[in-house]
């Protein structure tokens, strides 16, 4: 504020100056010497140049402010990316963490993946009064599963339907009470009463015959020599039949037979004719390295 003034009293000083040396030379009625007026003059050029020099001082000074304003500009941009810079570096950091999170659960993953790779269950049926268990060994991946044997429950109601005959025939039963059960033979199909409303029936259910399934051949059927089959089907499956072989029984009685010459022998049928004479002597002569005994009434 100071300097401001000063600049304005200067300014007002020339003023007052120059009028002074307009006056000097228009006017004829004002007397003055030569060196006064060249005095005045000369105080005139001084204070031009200090008007000159003040004018400059105040050009730097605005431009020392501007200078300052740019500078608090540049620091206030400055502040700004240093800030920046800061939240770059915590989100980098951020995502180096949360790489290496992502790294190590890759790696979690990477060995339950092998974990699961070699895993095998067993199941085991406990008692009914023993407690559950599950336990895992992590290095032979075998899970061993443990459950109780269910109570056996009470023995059910055999189901018996109530009525049986033609569709056409249902409503017949249309006023019968609720769980009432009706089979229409033709359709084979199976209707329950679902409330005791007149003619409230359930839908059709296929009842007693299944669909039809694909054709099947025997290819082949191997006996097993201990009174089992094996039967080969078209399809690649087998089945192995349970024992045919039944219980031995009481034994006989032998059949009435007759020998025909001193070799020959003849048996008795059923209806009570003879049947054919074997020759059991060169049956004998032909299998002379095995030994046979024939527990009959005149053997050989």
């Amino acid at each position: 504020m100071e300097e401001q003034s000063f600049i304005q009293n200067v300014n007002a000083v020339a003023a007052q100056l120059g009028v002074l040396i307009n006056l000097n030379n228009n006017m004829s009625k004002i007397a003055l010497e030569p060196a006064e007026v060249t005095a005045i003059i000369e105080v005139k050029k001084q204070l031009d140049e200090i008007l000159l020099v003040t004018q400059k001082e105040e050009s730097v000074s605005l431009k020392h402010q501007e200078v300052l304003i740019n500078a608090q500009a540049v620091l206030s941009q400055y502040n700004t990316i240093l800030n920046l810079k800061q939240q770059i570096d915590t989100e980098h950091n951020e995502v180096l963490q949360k790489h290496s999170e992502v790294v190590t659960l890759a790696q979690q993953v990477n060995l339950k993946n092998s974990e699961i790779k070699n895993l095998s269950v067993v199941l085991l049926l406990l008692d009914e009064n023993e407690a559950p268990y599950q336990d895992y060994n992590a290095i032979s991946g075998k899970l061993t599963i443990a459950i109780p044997r269910g109570k056996t429950g009470d023995k059910g109601d055999e189901f018996r339907i109530d009525e049986y005959g033609l569709a056409s025939e249902q409503s017949d039963y249309d006023g019968m009470s609720k769980g009432f059960s009706f089979f229409a033979m033709d359709s084979e199909l199976l209707y329950f009463k679902l409330s005791g409303t007149t003619a409230d029936w359930s839908g059709g259910i296929s009842f007693g015959k299944g669909a039809k399934g694909d054709d099947l051949e025997i290819s082949s059927i191997d006996d097993n020599g201990d009174g089992t089959f094996t039967w080969h089907f078209s399809d690649g499956t087998d089945y192995l039949t349970p024992s045919l072989e039944g219980a031995k029984g009481d034994k006989g009685d032998a059949p009435e037979h007759e020998w025909v010459g001193s070799t020959a022998i003849r048996f008795k049928n059923p209806d009570g004719t003879w049947g054919d004479t074997v020759d059991v002597g060169a049956v004998i002569a032909d299998e002379q390295d095995m030994n046979y005994t024939l527990n009959l009434t005149g053997a050989i």
